[in-house]
């Protein structure tokens, strides 16, 4: 079902008689929410200014339209994962990504480094992508993902290879140098998928300066 929920200053009339109204109180007496059914629903979002929000899913073909288009636009992504004692952190790496079917996102990285030692406990990510070219002011675009992530092997690696490979032409021949005599090639190939996507894309006439929050299973 598609919805539509706005961010609006104070609380609704409808939402203070909503039996979840302790839910709908956020921080700055902020609220979100949202139709459904004739009841409204409070959502945890917070911001300053109203932000019209779109609830879609994957199959909407505008909606990988606009996915696309923001993976095209980067080569980098931040990716953030939790360590054993529950803390953030976070790290930067080129990545290349699927086409078609589910969404798909590769990325080569040591398998000693600490986000790559965190997903072994907790598989959990999220992940950030949008161009740093972009000027406050203008059409924005970017997006955050939330899913799971975990190292690339069998057929999964060759797929990761390939794409990673295709994206970067000079990948290749740069890992041909790493020789067996100088301790062969150590980084590993990585999956994340995602689960649920937020983006902006403000050249889209079809969302404007809408968030839309895409259910990517």
């Amino acid at each position: 079902m598609q919805q539509e929920c706005y961010m609006v200053p104070g609380v609704p009339e409808e939402a203070k008689s909503d039996q979840h109204t302790e839910n709908s109180l956020v921080r700055h007496h902020q609220v979100v929410y949202t139709r459904r059914e004739g009841a409204s629903e409070a959502i945890g979002f917070e911001q300053r200014m109203g932000i019209k929000i779109l609830n879609r899913d994957w199959s909407d073909k505008r909606v990988r339209k606009c996915i696309y288009r923001i993976l095209q636009s980067s080569n980098l992504c931040s990716m953030s994962t939790v360590t054993k004692a529950n803390r953030a952190h976070i790290n930067v790496a080129y990545f290349a990504y699927t086409k078609k079917g589910r969404l798909e996102i590769f990325y080569i990285s040591y398998p000693d480094s600490l986000h790559s030692k965190n997903l072994l406990s907790n598989p959990s990510m999220g992940m950030a992508i949008y161009g740093s070219h972009q000027e406050w002011g203008g059409h924005d675009r970017g997006m955050q993902l939330i899913g799971s992530c975990e190292e690339a092997k069998g057929a999964t690696l060759r797929k990761a290879e390939s794409i990673y490979g295709t994206r970067f032409p000079r990948y290749s021949s740069w890992k041909k140098q790493f020789t067996e005599e100088k301790g062969g090639f150590q980084l590993r190939s990585y999956r994340f998928i995602p689960t649920v996507a937020k983006f902006l894309d403000e050249s889209e006439k079809e969302y404007g300066d809408a968030l839309v929050v895409v259910r990517m299973e």
